[in-house]
């Protein structure tokens, strides 16, 4: 094929379905796209819906039409004489070859798509292709915004739905700390929902904490399944350095990668920054507890108190001597920064790191150090006068510890205005709430102290706001004269982190930026020493949530797996450059839903403990918070989908891609404006009129003049009568049909039939595994014969209304169709005879419920199905080749419009304009008597002038053609006969006809074997029965020596076997079933 020879068709409805059959059946490649996930079906066609099916599904199966839905046409343009197409091709996220449409997704999607009657995942019944779509209009902006990578549409839609285990399977798919996030998260993904546009995001963090709280008083019994099974860690032992959420992150993904990890905590306790660096009333331990242990029931290895670095337990050469093949710093920055005025180092002066440190160790281990450490920074108990400097979490953390300590006055000054504070909005709130004084526009310029140098105040001065600086805040200058003094036993310094002084040196081979950060590479994440990762606040200019250093430490995994594996690179699993949903919301949508508001602690109660102020959601606020969602996406990514799609179907991970094509013609609707400036080569169609696409094909036929190579034309076997060697298939639909069909049963009692060599259940027989395997037993097994009890009813190269999308793709792939009739791919096995039962409908579905009646008639079914294979005989079918020539008669426009058209093509055209004596169809072909001479042609055109003409030529056949609905079309009652409708537009109807009779000539292409009917000469009476009650004229004619007898053109017959039921001396056989297999299969049945 070239490129020439090839036509694009896009979303050009039925007419341009028409045109892909017309062209395909003419010899010209089609790339028939459809923008949409299913072909448009447009009720103003009027053409039924069914109808519609069947014509996609023709084309489906059609080898020479390549269909793509999902698809956009983006540009075209012509050179060098040649059109060329650029097309881009959406991801359906559903794989067309093996998806079986059995609706199992459609029931666990928690996404109902807002104003429509679908959900996220589904299908449409009425049109093809007949395999579910996922609409997936982009990334969630929630899910985009969160640094960890978890779907968050995703688990919000589940807890909505009330699915709360599988809401908490998704979260620890993506990050081992729910309920530590569902705590303390920053919650970016809240600042990007799209409830912002309308009243307040969704509760998103809430949500996330909500489930793990759902999954601790629910008990053991339903403790999260989601880690899966205890990897086997056999992989290079590697050393994690710190256990914070970075660290421990990466450990727990390179443990599930099978590599044995050892993390080394220099803390007497687990959790890094997350122990010690956050109140117990914010995060409590046991959550901590609870997540770690999950992690370390992986095989993790733990080692607490254990400092690394020059002054530390281990130096890194030594971790490397123990045998660790690779390293990764988590180390964090817990050194506290300076505030760099006079009298920083005056007692009673103390870091808020250390402070919240202190007070975490008192409480979480016995040693009496940090108790006693306390109780010397607060030296005068609940009289001790606090100042907090500062605006962050730190400040607010501690000025709230404080208060729980007892402390009367707790005072945070900060030299911008609330406005400008980086502290969570809540935290603030709290922490006001708590009685913390909070001085704003006021910053300290000296630290003041007595003659023992313990703090005794500050000096300050007021602030002003002016430009903003480089961190996008309004920058503070001095207001002249402002200078005031304070008093203060206890001055806190929470002013930023920077790396431990003590962790690094030049004798561990890395380098230290100017800002005590570990220089790292930024794509390897690797040191300067090879094999040293780090990761975490001890390589960030700024702070990292716990949220990102969790997304760091998942991003250095794949680094270091790759660095052990000596790979250069890591294999991605990721999708890039998704974009954004951004759907248009109805006024609906937009309709005001206040968030849920979680409980706390009462006032008093926080005040004289360290227990959790946030108490969380109750089942019915999150679910009813949950449902605020927007459903972004729509789909949400929750992957319920894929977890229950048994033939492995889903893929979430497709991305679309884009088609090149050069081709010699294009077909587009009328409305379509844009994408070309072609002046040749370009035809427009009415999406909603059928004869445009035949007109548009005739005129392509004629530009590009498709010259089809014929097949081989004569006798061919369609059967054979070799000894039988029976391979039966039992396809268990993915469950459909094995959930009501004793399966095991059926096979037991067929294998005792003589013949049977083997019997073998497939999970799916419509999918590519499916038919493998079946190919793979055949040739194993040497079978020649196949019985397969699926859903499919016959073996037949036809399309009816009962047929689907799996169907056909059974029978394409078992080379059943067209020109596939001949196995794909399997030229080296002896060629296969199938007999198809449909167990499906017929067994399963009707007897639902009633699974030994199911079983009982499925047994029957297969067993006479064997009775009919094994009885199988030879049979011949003969094929005349077709005559390459067409009459055209009648003095309507359209006669002209068709002949100028088919001169052009390799076809004997001729036109009367007088009517001939008659008619007769002989031997395959028309005679054409006039003027008592004949003229023998393949194909006939009727072009009438008007009422009164097409009278005229009616009397020739069996039908009236008062049909304008039909305009230019071959007659099913009359093969090979194309009418013109005089009221049709001529330019259309006569190259919808030219189109017509090319694909007619046509026909012997592809040798259909759909039940063709043979005679028998020695039989055949010549009584003429068979040619009477013959709707489509298929028997005909032919000498036979001295004498005639009937033949069945395999061409034109429709296989519907009448001529077969009536003929009177039983010499007909239809290609389905003879007498001897007809009472095979009756004595099957009845035992």
């Amino acid at each position: 094929m070239t490129a020439s020879k090839s036509v694009l068709i896009a979303n050009s409805g039925l007419a341009g379905l028409q045109a892909a059959l017309d062209l395909a059946d003419s010899g010209l490649h089609v790339d028939l796209i459809e923008s949409a996930s299913f072909y448009p079906y447009d009720s103003a066609s009027g053409l039924a819906p069914h109808l519609v099916n069947t014509l996609l599904l023709e084309a489906i199966k059609h080898p020479g039409i390549a269909f793509r839905s999902n698809t956009d046409l983006e540009l075209l343009e012509n050179k060098d004489g040649i059109i060329q197409a650029q097309l881009r091709q959406r991801p359906r996220y559903v794989d067309l070859s093996k998806c079986t449409a059995c609706g199992d997704c459609i029931s666990v999607c928690p996404v109902q798509v807002p104003q429509t009657d679908r959900k996220a995942i589904y299908l449409r019944k009425e049109t093809q292709p007949g395999v579910a779509a996922i609409d997936k209009q982009g990334l969630a902006p929630c899910s985009n915004a969160c640094p960890g990578g978890i779907p968050v549409q995703g688990y919000v839609a589940l807890i909505g739905q009330g699915r709360f285990q599988e809401a908490l399977d998704l979260i620890r798919e993506h990050i081992p700390f729910p309920g530590i996030c569902g705590r303390i998260c920053t919650h970016p993904c809240e600042f990007k929902c799209r409830r912002l546009e309308i009243d307040a995001p969704v509760a998103i963090r809430l949500l996330k904490r909500f489930v793990t709280d759902w999954e601790n008083k629910a008990g053991k019994e339903k403790k999260s399944k989601s880690r899966g099974k205890i990897p086997v860690l056999q992989g290079p032992p590697v050393a994690v350095v710190g256990s914070g959420p970075a660290g421990m992150a990466a450990a727990d993904r390179l443990a599930r990668l099978g590599y044995a990890v050892t993390v080394f905590e220099q803390l007497p306790v687990i959790g890094g920054m997350l122990s010690v660096g956050i109140p117990a009333y914010r995060l409590p331990r046991e959550i901590i507890s609870q997540e770690y242990d999950l992690i370390l029931k992986t095989g993790v290895k733990l080692e607490l108190n254990t400092p690394i670095g020059p002054q530390g337990k281990y130096t890194l050469d030594q971790l490397f001597a123990k045998g660790f093949k690779a390293v990764c710093l988590a180390v964090g920055a817990h050194q506290s920064q300076a505030l760099q005025v006079p009298g920083e180092d005056c007692l009673g002066v103390v870091h808020g790191i250390d402070l919240l440190k202190t007070i975490s160790l008192s409480q979480q281990t016995d040693d009496p150090q940090h108790a006693q450490t306390l109780k010397k920074i607060l030296s005068r108990g609940a009289e001790t006068r606090a100042v907090i400097l500062g605006g962050g979490n730190t400040a607010m953390d501690v000025s709230r510890a404080l208060k729980r300590l007892g402390l009367k006055e707790v005072r945070v000054l900060y030299r911008r205005t609330r406005q400008e504070m980086p502290a969570y909005a809540e935290e603030i709130e709290d922490a006001l709430h708590e009685g913390v004084v909070m001085e704003f526009l006021t910053a300290p310029v000296r630290i003041l102290g007595d003659s023992q140098k313990k703090a005794i105040g500050l000096e300050c001065l007021r602030m002003q706001l002016s430009e903003p600086d480089a961190s996008g805040r309004r920058k503070p200058v001095s207001v002249a004269g402002s200078a005031f003094k304070t008093e203060a036993d206890l001055i806190v310094l929470a002013i930023g982190q920077a790396l431990q002084p003590n962790f690094s040196g030049p004798q561990e081979g890395h380098a230290i930026q100017c800002d005590d950060r570990i220089r790292i590479d930024a794509h390897s994440f690797q040191t300067s020493r090879l094999g040293v990762f780090a990761v975490g606040d001890a390589v960030t200019r700024d702070k990292m949530s716990a949220i990102e250093a969790i997304a760091m430490g998942k991003k250095v995994v794949p680094l270091i797996d790759a660095f052990l594996k000596g790979q250069t690179e890591p294999v991605s699993s990721m999708q890039s450059n998704r974009p954004i949903a951004n759907r248009s919301l109805t006024t609906a949508e937009q309709e005001f839903k206040p968030r849920e508001i979680s409980a706390t602690a009462p006032l008093p109660e926080r005040l004289t403990s360290f227990k959790e102020v946030e108490l969380g959601y109750t089942e019915q606020q999150a679910i009813t918070e949950a449902r605020r969602c927007l459903i972004c996406g729509p789909c949400s990514e929750c992957l319920a989908c894929e977890k229950v799609c048994k033939p492995g179907a889903i893929n979430h991970k497709q991305t679309e891609t884009e088609v090149k094509l050069e081709i010699g013609a294009v077909i587009l609707p009328q409305a379509e404006s844009a994408h070309c400036n072609l002046t040749r080569g370009l035809y427009r169609v009415d999406p909603r009129n059928i004869l445009s696409g035949s007109a548009a094909a005739g005129r392509i036929m004629a530009a590009l003049t498709p010259r089809p190579a014929l097949v081989s034309i004569g006798p061919q076997i369609v059967s054979s009568c070799q000894a039988p060697r029976i391979g039966v298939f039992l396809c268990e639909c993915e469950g459909q049909i094995a959930a009501r069909v004793d399966l095991e049963k059926v096979g037991n009692t067929i294998k005792k039939n003589t013949g049977v060599m083997v019997v073998h259940t497939l999970g799916s027989s419509c999918t590519a595994e499916g038919i493998q395997a079946l190919y793979e037993i055949a040739g194993r097994e040497q079978l020649n014969r196949i019985v397969l009890a699926a859903c499919s009813c016959c073996s037949a190269d036809q399309v009816c209304y009962s047929c689907s999308f799996q169907r056909v793709r059974c029978r394409s792939a078992l080379g059943l169709l067209g020109s596939q009739r001949v196995n794909p791919a399997q030229s080296d096995l002896t060629p296969l005879e199938f007999e198809l039962v449909n167990i499906r409908e017929q067994c399963a579905l009707v007897h639902d419920g009633q699974a030994e009646a199911a079983t009982r008639k499925t047994i029957a079914l297969v067993q006479a199905a064997l009775a009919k294979l094994s009885k199988r005989q030879e049979q011949s079918v003969e094929f005349k080749k077709p005559e390459r020539t067409v009459l055209i008669m009648g003095q309507g426009g359209a006669a002209d419009v068709c002949r100028e058209l088919l001169a052009t093509q390799d076809i004997g055209v001729g036109y009367l304009r007088s009517l001939p004596e008659r008619i007769e169809r002989v031997a395959g072909f028309f005679q054409v008597f006039v003027q008592g001479q004949s003229r023998q042609v393949g194909a006939l055109v009727l072009a009438p002038q008007n009422h009164h003409e097409i009278n005229e030529l009616q009397r020739f056949f069996k039908e009236h053609f008062h049909d304008s609905a039909s305009g230019a079309r071959v007659r099913k009652n009359n093969p090979g006969v194309v009418f013109c409708d005089p009221n049709a537009n001529k330019e259309i109807s006569g190259a919808s006809a030219a189109a017509q009779v090319q694909v007619w000539l046509n026909r012997a292409r592809v040798s259909s074997q759909v039940m063709k009917p043979s005679v028998d000469p020695t039989r055949c009476r010549a009584c003429g029965t068979c040619r009477e009650i013959c709707h489509c004229n298929a028997p005909q004619w032919i000498p036979q020596g001295s004498r005639i007898s009937a033949w069945i053109d395999p061409l034109v017959c429709q296989g519907c076997g009448a001529c077969e039921a009536w003929c009177p001396s039983g010499a007909i056989h239809s290609g389905d079933l003879n007498d001897i297999q007809l009472e095979a299969v009756l004595e099957a049945l009845l035992r």
